[in-house]
């Protein structure tokens, strides 16, 4: 009987390493495919994840908050705390994410697919840097209330606003919902 080469035994065990190292790798990077997928999903099925999801479909959206506040516009972006939003050419409006009740998107059904902003700016981090330019603001309370004035200061936890009729109002910035500025085009 001739031999032929690789069939004897143990002949093929090199090969039948490398298969299945092959299909080891091979089964390894569809599992870390299928990870990689459950995550997005899991991500996005998030709250965050769906305020991510509205602002990369660039669609119109409405944001409604604990104290009745309702916004209606585009969202530019995403943080870890805060979203932005256009809500009119020369109109932005920071809304506390932790202030959302719920979200709408008004003229494409459904928000898929997003991630979580990361961004650790907060509400006084952004009106910090408003206040420099003494926008128009409205500030929106927590219990309903809108104040409207111009942007004067923010200290460590108030806002200062300076209304119409001279006065000026200080607002805890904890007890604010979402903030309106106006002249920030």
């Amino acid at each position: 009987m001739r031999r032929v080469e690789g069939t004897g035994p143990g002949d093929g065990d090199a090969a039948d390493a490398a298969l299945r190292s092959l299909l080891a790798s091979a089964g390894g990077a569809a599992r870390a495919r299928e990870r990689r997928h459950r995550e997005r999903i899991t991500a996005a099925a998030t709250f965050a994840g769906a305020l991510a999801a509205g602002a990369s479909s660039g669609g119109t959206v409405e944001i409604a908050t604990r104290g009745g506040h309702r916004f209606h516009g585009v969202v530019d972006d995403v943080g870890a705390h805060v979203v932005t939003m256009r809500t009119a050419p020369t109109r932005r409006t920071l809304v506390v994410i932790g202030a959302i009740v719920s979200l709408r998107a008004v003229d494409d059904g459904a928000l898929d697919g997003g991630e979580a902003g990361t961004d650790p700016t907060s509400l006084a981090d952004h009106l910090v840097e408003a206040s420099a330019e003494r926008l128009d603001v409205a500030l929106h309370g927590a219990d309903g209330s809108t104040i409207f004035g111009r942007l004067d200061g923010v200290g460590e936890d108030v806002a200062m606003a300076r209304t119409p009729t001279g006065g000026v109002v200080y607002v805890r910035l904890d007890s604010l919902e979402a903030v309106s500025l106006t002249g920030s085009g």
